[in-house]
């Protein structure tokens, strides 16, 4: 069946005259029976040039329109062969030139930061005017680029028909491709499986790339009908296609609300639907609730089935085909497959969404993006959106060359939003009772603060109160959402504890607590929004709340961006948030508490007022607010740059230093050193460049550093795994590398948060060790699940109440050990599957079990060396004279701190102490001193 509807496919395409595409990203167009110069211009760009008659009589043809004409090699082939086809065009006189690269000059920088940046941007804006006027885009021997001539030189030259017949006779040599794909289906692992990239390479031989597939299916793309066209894109849509279609790179900013992220990515389909031309785009998201979010929002009011012409892609979770036109994934997705193929090509258009969000991922992407559309990939159209962007920078970073000058990307103001939101400050409810006294040096949530939210939300039923109240239960009949953003799990305890019990909380073992409830009194329905929290837990958010309950969010970041929750009315903002900082000592991460940036509270402000006027209470003082920062600073420069540097390795273009100073804002150049010292006294990468002498700030991916360069994973846990293959434990190491890679797999109830500690411990057997409960956990289900012990799903899901276990994230960690199986399989590490249950094994082979315990303690200790805990027994008497009689159970003791430092030392020890844990008659006391 396969094969007789790849004939029928391939029959359909010759009929319609459609040139076929190869490799991982050539452009199609449905037929050339109109095709201008600039269409052929583009197509040559980018077809796949073959030695052989057909290419050479196409070639010859086009000799008398451009008298110099570049061909674009994208087959995956080595630079070897592609000279050798280059011989062979050249012995037919084919007027092509195809190897016009650019070699960067390896100089010296400074060491100095800030001139190592200026000059480095200096030199770099030299060589891009250079090179784009001499139509040099690359910087690679093995790189091919683009030197043709510009639309206005072919005027309005017609095609004559004979190069139209030529170019519909035009196809794929597949003689070569059989071979090639004997090749690929001889390389399976012993359990007979190929891998993810095998296959993605055989669906390119021999299908069309979905990409830009042949307009059949577009039959299935009805006309939009129920467009909303209220919202204020809609005014503009035409303006924004033309401007779009216009300029290769557009910057898009627009008010929260304005339908920026759903309705550009439709107005752009059905623009090209409409004039037969192939389209496929992709819409990066922060957050994987953003991209599920909104591609299910476009299904409904499409009436399209999720995974067709609409899907969406996670790091696990994938619903889209071959026909998807508009894909949302989330950033690490994109970054990813371009790191991979190195090309843009097989999008049409790549539009970032929330790109405000300063994380590494769309840092890296953002390099990788501009490098690759400069090198291989203009004619790919890139669109910047967000609500709160530096727009001008984002514009410089882009700039391009029109008729020898360097001008900056287009930019774009979507109009005003709908619905106006107020803006309130502390000065604005001072009625309500004491204020916090908030420092600009000190982020911190008070206890004031918490209390006035408390207030503040009680108060919303007057203003609710219009639109009809319900005097048996004495509330308002509709009573609008209130969004409440903290900055992290514990605030959100803390703050569901005090709309529950705004007294303090009763003794339980003496007063019934559902007497003092006051979330069960006023008809609160409280739901947390954090990422550790399940999936299901998440999406509630989205479900209306019943008459006369209020809907309370008390919810992170991860609400801030492309998260519409339509009845929100209210935001209280704490402007408070948690960022990751990196020591630069110890080169290690830490969440801290920050005060928000405007731009982050500008976000939060925006998921008010979608449907009705809104109130945004920002609860610090109007002039502190006025002196918090004005963006977030980028991840690039305060976390740890492990992953980018093993990324930037990956890439093969330059050394990591010469890469990420490309970056909107570079991380500082001692940043760079410091991580590539630590990846070599990790193994990861070389101490010498080649043949070349000593290098202390680059070196070759060592066999280690492309195991962590090439998995999706903390660097620890790719030495894990490496560990766990030298040891003969590389399945039991994958296994605990996905748990720790992904959100627990023990659900969090936010109301029994006990429960999965118990279920840990239970499974931990005696270790005392987490890694050893991930494993036995995620054995013991695929156990039950391989010996058809879940008949059905409610036996599935009564087993995982039981032991309190998150289903949802155990199937994604399941999904993620096949991706590595995957990955490593391709690094010719092979990975067992063994579905015997830690029990099982006990039983069979005791000696053995209890030995394969042990080595696995041995490389959880070697992959996180320094950084674990090893348990002492525990000696009553020892302990009491260790702790001069103090309660074991409420008491840290830490060695080593050095002792008469003075009394600003000792503060700031107490400082940091008081901090971490919130216990308000802790006693801080300092021994021998």
């Amino acid at each position: 069946m396969a094969t007789s509807m790849q004939n029928d496919r391939r029959t359909s395409m010759k009929q319609k005259s459609v040139a076929p595409s190869y490799g991982p990203g050539n452009s199609l167009y449905s037929t050339t029976e109109s095709l201008t110069a600039q269409d052929i211009e583009n197509y040559f760009r980018i077809v796949p040039t073959r030695p052989n008659s057909t290419t050479n009589s196409i070639a010859n043809s086009t000799s008398n329109i451009s008298e110099h004409k570049t061909v674009q090699y994208l087959r995956p082939t080595s630079f070897e062969q592609q000279q050798k086809e280059v011989q062979q065009l050249n012995k037919n006189k084919i007027d092509i030139i195809p190897y016009a690269t650019f070699h960067e000059k390896k100089q010296l920088l400074p060491i100095d930061q800030k001139a190592y940046a200026r000059d480095f941007q200096q030199r770099y804006d030299n060589e891009f005017l250079q090179r784009w006027n001499k139509g040099v885009l690359g910087d690679n021997d093995d790189e091919t680029t683009i030197s043709s001539s510009t639309s206005q030189q072919f005027g309005s030259t017609t095609v004559s028909s004979s190069i139209n017949n030529r170019l519909s006779r035009l196809n794929i040599d597949r003689d070569q491709d059989r071979e090639h794909l004997s090749d690929i289906e001889g390389r399976t692992d012993p359990d007979g499986a190929q891998s993810e990239a095998d296959k993605e390479e055989i669906r390119q031989i021999f299908g069309v790339s979905h990409a830009l597939e042949t307009f059949d299916d577009y039959q299935e793309i009805k006309q939009w009908i129920n467009q909303d066209t209220t919202l204020p894109v809609y005014a503009q849509k035409d303006k924004i296609l033309s401007i779009i279609e216009t300029n290769s790179i557009t910057i898009i900013q627009g008010n929260t609300g304005s339908g920026k992220s759903t309705q550009i990515p439709q107005y752009i389909l059905d623009d090209y639907v409409k004039r037969s031309k192939p389209v496929n785009i992709v819409v990066t998201q922060p957050r994987r609730i953003a991209a599920r979010s909104l591609c299910e929002h476009i299904s409904r009011s499409r009436n399209w089935p999720i995974g067709q012409t609409v899907g969406y892609q996670t790091s696990l979770n994938k619903q889209c085909c071959e026909l998807t036109r508009i894909l949302y994934c989330t950033t690490g997705v994109l970054l990813e497959r371009l790191i991979l193929t190195k090309t843009l090509q097989g999008f049409t258009h790549i539009i970032l969404d929330e790109v405000h969000e300063r994380d590494q991922p769309m840092d890296f992407l953002l390099i990788l993006i501009r490098t690759l559309w400069l090198r291989n990939s203009q004619n790919v159209k890139i669109i910047l959106m967000s609500a709160t962007i530096e727009i001008d920078k984002l514009a410089h970073y882009f700039r391009q060359v029109i008729n020898g000058q360097i001008v900056p990307a287009y930019q774009f103001q979507i109009g005003d939003r709908l619905f106006d939101v107020q803006d309130m400050y502390l000065e604005h409810i001072q009625n309500y009772g004491l204020l916090p006294d908030l420092k600009l040096s000190e982020a911190r949530l008070s206890r004031e603060a918490i209390d006035l939210a408390v207030k503040l939300i009680k108060s919303f039923d007057d203003e609710d109160s219009m639109a009809g109240w319900d005097h048996t239960k004495n509330l308002p009949i509709k009573r609008a959402t209130v969004l409440v953003f903290l900055p992290g799990l514990l605030e959100i305890q803390t703050v569901h504890e005090a709309l529950r019990f705004p007294r303090g909380k009763p003794d339980s073992a003496k007063f019934n607590l559902d007497d003092y409830d006051e979330c069960l009194k006023f008809n609160y329905d409280i739901i947390p929004l954090h990422s550790d929290l399940a999936m299901d837990d998440q999406m509630n958010i989205f479900t209306p709340a019943k008459s006369t309950f209020r809907k309370i969010i008390l919810a992170t970041n991860i609400a801030e961006s492309s998260i519409t929750i339509s009845d929100v009315r209210y935001v209280i903002d704490f402007c408070l948030s948690k960022e990751m900082v990196c020591d630069p000592e110890t080169n290690y991460s830490c969440l801290q508490l920050v005060w928000a940036s405007k731009a982050n509270c500008d976000q939060r402000r925006g998921r008010a007022g979608r449907v009705a006027h809104g109130k945004c209470y920002r609860l610090v003082k109007l002039h502190l607010y006025n002196s918090l920062p004005a963006y977030q600073k980028p991840a690039l420069v305060q976390e740890s740059l492990d992953r980018v540097v093993l990324q930037a390795k990956k890439l093969n273009i330059g050394e990591p230093k010469s890469i990420l100073a490309l970056a909107l804002e570079p991380p500082n150049i001692n940043d760079i050193e410091v991580t590539i010292l630590k990846l070599k006294e990790v193994g990861a990468l070389t101490v010498h460049m080649g043949q070349d002498e000593i290098r202390p700030f680059d070196g070759d991916l060592t066999f280690l550093g492309k195991i962590m360069a090439a998995l999706p994973i903390d660097i620890e846990l790719s030495r894990l795994i490496a560990l766990g293959h030298a040891f003969g434990l590389v399945y039991e190491a994958v296994i605990i590398s996905a748990c720790l890679s992904t959100k627990s797999i023990f659900k969090i109830y936010y109301k029994d948060r006990l429960a999965a500690y118990k279920s840990k411990f239970n499974f931990a057997s005696g270790t005392f060790c987490d890694c050893q409960a991930f494993l036995n956990v995620y054995k013991t289900w695929l156990y039950h699940e391989s010996n058809q012990q879940f008949r059905t799903a409610d036996a599935e899901r009564r087993w995982a109440h039981l032991h309190n276990v998150d289903i949802k994230r155990l199937r994604e960690v399941h999904l993620l050990i096949d991706e590595l199986r995957n990955r490593l399989r391709q690094l010719h590490i092979f990975v067992p599957r063994d579905v015997e249950s830690d029990q099982m094994q006990r039983r069979r082979n005791p000696i053995t079990h209890q030995q394969n315990l042990l080595n696995l303690k041995i490389i959880i200790a070697g992959a996180f060396y320094p950084n674990y805990y090893i348990r002492e027994p525990i000696e009553s008497e020892a302990v009491d004279r260790e702790l001069s009689s103090k309660d074991p159970f409420r008491t840290i003791m830490l060695r080593n701190v050095p002792l008469n430092e003075g009394i600003l030392y000792r503060s700031k020890i107490e400082q940091q102490l008081k901090s971490l844990v919130d216990i308000e008659d802790m006693k801080i006391t300092f021994e021998n001193t």
